[in-house]
């Protein structure tokens, strides 16, 4: 091979080496403003369900409303960085939605009602989690339980016939 040949190959090698090397931290970063994105979009949404029950009992939400409207503004504009590509911006702007959002989680929670009875109750789908997973359990145990006999019994009358044709 020629040295300009050689160059080539090596000039080559090094790029694939530098894409190979650079596509997995862009995958992650893109991964982490996605991620850090979902989770602003759930503590906004747990936020405005506060706020709401906050409204409805005629308790005081303008600095609550000013501190939501704030977050979902970091959200909106981590939305843009996201789709142009800038995922770095991204992230710190969804991670800044997220601060906001959790603040006015923590401002939300001491004006709720205190009987709960209007706050978001998280318990009850809970223990319906709970609940469909003790009735599949037990279906799946006693349907186990089932088959091994009809298995067991089977087996046992084959043998029963194997015998009898011996003799």
């Amino acid at each position: 091979m020629k040295k300009t040949e050689t160059a080539a190959v090596c000039a080559l090698l090094f790029l694939v080496v530098i894409f190979i090397w650079i596509t997995p931290s862009v995958s992650a970063d893109k991964d982490a403003a996605g991620s850090m994105h979902e989770n602003a979009e759930k503590s906004s949404g747990i936020a405005f369900e506060y706020l709401k029950v906050i409204d409805e009992f005629g308790g005081d939400i303008s600095e609550l409303k000013n501190l939501l409207n704030n977050a979902l503004a970091r959200l909106a504009d981590s939305q843009l960085a996201f789709n142009n590509g800038d995922y770095d911006q991204a992230l710190s702007l969804a991670r800044e939605a997220q601060e906001l959002s959790v603040d006015a989680i923590l401002l939300a929670e001491p004006l709720l009602p205190q009987d709960g009875s209007s706050a978001p109750n998280y318990d009850v789908e809970f223990a319906i989690i709970i609940l469909k997973t003790f009735i599949v359990s037990v279906v799946a145990y006693f349907g186990w339980r089932f088959l091994r006999q009809v298995y067991i019994n089977n087996i046992l009358q084959k043998r029963v016939e194997v015998v009898r044709n011996e003799s």
